[in-house]
C-alpha cells in the first residue's frame, strides 16, 4: 500500500476492524488471508498547520488462479501394443478445475488424452520397455510434467494348450539331466521340441510357459528345489520342500527362458544329493490360438469318503477310475466347468491310504501311468495343485500305484476351467517373486492363527518391475504356496476373501514339515487373497506365498 498527502507528517495504515478475517498487513505490506472484501485505513497525523485524516481503501480478494500441478503415483501396465497408464490428480489443482491430462511417453512415441485418471497408450511395441510422464490441464494451462514412472512393458498375453503328460526331466533315467542334483548348484534342461514328432506332447519353441508336476525323491537331506526360468545358484523363491529320503510331488506353472528351458536348483546340505523328475500337461503361447482362463469359486467335484462324483469306496491299486468333471453345477457358473473346456486345474488331495504310493490324474483312463501327479507315504494327507487336459466326454481319470491290493481315498478341487478362443483371461507369466512371508512379516504382520481367516495383497506389489508385478487388473495368479512353523497338523486354504468357514483345502501338512504346492487361484475384490490354517484352535503357522504368473481379461 502508499499513501501520499499534501501535509508533511506520516502516514499509518492498519486493517479495518471488519476486516480482520481477510487481510492483513505489515508495515505498508498488505497479506491475504481469505476471501471477501479487504478495508485499509490510512491515518494522516495533525499539526500546528494541518488537521488530522483518515481515508479508506477498499477491494475484494477473490481466489487467484494458476497451472495445476503435478500429478503423482504415475503407473503403467503392459497389454498387447499397448499400455494402460493410471496416475493420482495432483494436490492443488491452481483453484481452477482440472479438465483434462496428457500421457506424455518419454521415448517420443505414442501418448493419449483424457479427462480421467488412466489412458490407454496405443500403437506400442511389444516387449520394449516404456516410461510416462503425465501433465494435467485447466482453465489456466499446462501444469508442470509429473515425475516419469517406471518402465512398462507391453505384450501380448498368452493362451493355454493342454498336453498329455509327459516326462521330460528324469534324473535317475538321465532324461534331461544325467546325474542328481547337488547343493546350490544350477543345472538347465530343455523343455521345448522334446517331442517334436508328436503335437499331443510337444512344447513347441514359442511357448511362453509350462504347466506340469515337479517330484523329488532319494534326497539325503533336508532342503527344496526352486525351478526357475534362468538358472540361480541362490534362488530367492522356492518350489518344492521336502525331509530327506521322502518323495514328494507338486504341480507348477513356471515362465520358460528365452531359449525354452527351465533350471533347477537344490538347496539343502553340502555334498549331499537328490533326484528329480517334471512332467509336462501343457503351456502357454502368446496371442489367443489356445484357451482362455475362467476362474471359479474353488469347490469339491471329487470326494470318493462321500461318494461326491460317483466314486464310493475310494481306489483300489492298480485300477484307474474316471470321474466326470463337466456339468457338474449347471445352475451355477461360478461353480460350473462348461462341456466346452478343454482342461481344468484344481487340487488334488490324497486321504487314508494304507500304502505308500502315488497317484496319476490325468485325461486317460490307465491303469500303469508313466508320468505322476501326487507321492505320498502312509498315514499322510497330502495335496497339490495342477492344471490337467479334459479327457473324453469332460472327464479325469485317477490311479493308484501301490502295492497290490492297497486303498486309498482321492479329494479333487476345481478353482477354473480352459475354453478354446479369447473370451476368457489370457496368461502373463512374471518372474517368480515372494509376496508373502509370515516369519518376516512380509503381506501378513505376522503368523496365522488357526481357523482366523486373514487377507493379503497380490496386486501392485512391485510396481516398478513389471517383470515382477500383478496388475490390478488380474482375476487369477499362478505360484507356490508352503507352509512352515506349523504347531498342528491341519491345512492351509486359499479363498477369495478372508473367511473363517472354508469349503475346500489347498495344503495338507502333519506338524513340522515344510512343504509347498503349485496354485492356480482367483483374486477377490481389490486383488487380494484370503488364507487360513485350519487345524485345532490356538495353534499357528507361518506360511509363504511366491508368485509365478497372472490371468487378466
Amino acid at each position: 500500500m502508499s499513501a501520499s498527502s499534501t501535509s508533511p507528517e506520516g502516514i499509518a495504515f492498519w486493517i479495518d476492524d471488519t476486516a480482520a478475517s481477510v487481510c492483513s498487513i505489515s508495515g505498508s505490506t498488505v497479506s491475504f488471508i481469505g476471501v471477501g472484501t479487504c478495508t485499509v485505513d490510512a491515518y494522516q497525523w495533525s499539526d500546528l498547520n494541518w488537521n488530522a485524516a483518515l481515508a479508506q481503501q477498499s477491494f475484494g480478494v477473490a481466489l487467484g488462479m494458476a497451472v495445476p500441478g503435478k500429478p503423482t503415483g504415475v503407473t503403467g501396465v503392459g497389454f498387447d501394443s499397448a499400455a494402460v497408464v493410471s496416475w493420482s490428480a495432483p494436490a492443488d489443482d491452481g483453484n481452477s478445475a482440472i479438465t483434462g491430462y496428457h500421457v506424455s511417453n518419454t521415448s517420443g512415441g505414442p501418448g493419449c488424452d483424457t479427462s480421467g485418471l488412466s489412458c490407454t497408450v496405443t500403437g506400442l511395441t511389444n516387449h520394449t520397455s516404456y516410461q510416462f510422464t503425465v501433465t494435467a490441464i485447466n482453465g489456466v494451462g499446462w501444469g508442470e510434467p509429473s515425475n516419469v514412472s517406471a518402465g512398462v512393458l507391453p505384450r501380448i498375453g498368452a493362451s493355454f494348450v493342454p498336453l498329455t503328460p509327459n516326462r521330460v526331466l528324469d534324473t535317475s533315467a538321465h532324461v534331461g539331466l544325467a546325474s542328481p542334483l547337488t547343493h546350490h548348484h544350477a543345472v538347465t534342461f530343455g523343455v521345448t521340441n522334446q517331442v517334436p514328432g508328436d503335437s499331443s506332447k510337444n512344447v513347441p519353441s514359442t511357448a511362453t510357459a509350462v504347466t506340469g508336476v515337479l517330484t523329488v525323491w532319494g534326497s539325503t537331506a533336508l532342503g527344496y528345489l526352486a525351478l526357475t526360468p534362468t538358472p540361480t545358484d541362490f534362488p530367492i523363491t522356492s518350489t518344492l520342500n521336502f525331509p530327506s529320503g521322502d518323495a514328494r510331488s507338486t504341480g507348477v506353472t513356471v515362465p520358460l527362458s528365452s531359449s525354452g528351458t527351465l533350471s533347477l536348483t537344490y538347496v539343502g546340505t553340502a555334498g549331499r544329493t537328490a533326484e528329480a523328475s517334471l512332467d509336462i500337461t501343457g503351456f502357454f503361447l502368446e496371442g489367443s490360438s489356445g484357451a482362455t482362463y475362467f476362474a471359479l469359486t474353488p469347490n469339491r467335484i471329487l470326494d470318493s469318503r462321500t461318494a461326491t462324483g460317483n466314486m464310493s469306496g475310494g481306489l483300489t491299486a492298480g485300477a484307474h477310475r474316471t470321474f466326470q468333471v463337466t456339468g457338474r453345477s449347471p445352475s451355477d457358473s461360478s461353480l460350473n466347468v462348461p462341456s466346452s473346456a478343454v482342461a481344468v486345474t484344481g487340487v488334488l488331495t490324497v486321504t487314508n491310504q494304507n500304502k505308500a504310493g502315488f497317484l496319476a490324474l490325468g485325461p486317460d483312463p490307465l491303469d500303469a501311468p508313466i508320468t505322476t501327479s501326487l507321492f505320498f507315504p502312509v498315514g499322510d494327507n497330502r495335496a497339490t495343485g495342477l492344471t490337467v487336459k479334459l479327457g473324453a466326454g469332460g472327464t479325469l481319470s485317477v490311479v493308484y500305484v501301490a502295492a497290490a491290493g492297497a486303498k486309498t481315498n482321492v479329494i479333487f478341487d476345481v478353482t477354473g476351467f480352459f475354453i478354446p478362443g479369447s473370451a476368457g483371461a489370457m496368461y502373463v507369466p512374471v518372474a517368480p517373486n515372494r509376496i508373502l512371508d509370515t516369519r518376516s512379516k512380509l503381506g501378513l504382520p505376522g503368523s496365522l492363527r488357526a481357523r482366523v481367516g486373514v487377507a493379503f495383497t497380490v496386486t501392485g506389489r512391485v510396481p516398478g518391475d513389471s517383470t515382477k508385478n500383478i496388475p490390478g487388473s488380474a482375476v487369477a495368479v499362478t505360484g507356490i504356496l508352503t507352509v512352515t512353523n506349523q504347531t498342528a497338523l491341519g491345512y492351509l486354504a486359499l479363498t477369495k476373501t478372508a473367511s473363517n468357514t472354508p469349503s475346500t483345502s489347498t495344503l495338507n501338512f502333519p506338524k513340522g514339515d515344510n512343504r509347498a504346492t503349485g496354485v492356480t487361484v482367483p483374486l477377490g475384490p481389490g486383488g487380494i487373497q484370503g488364507i487360513i490354517y485350519w487345524a485345532t484352535p490356538n495353534m499357528v503357522s507361518g506360511a509363504i506365498f511366491d508368485v509365478s504368473g497372472y490371468f487378466v481379461n
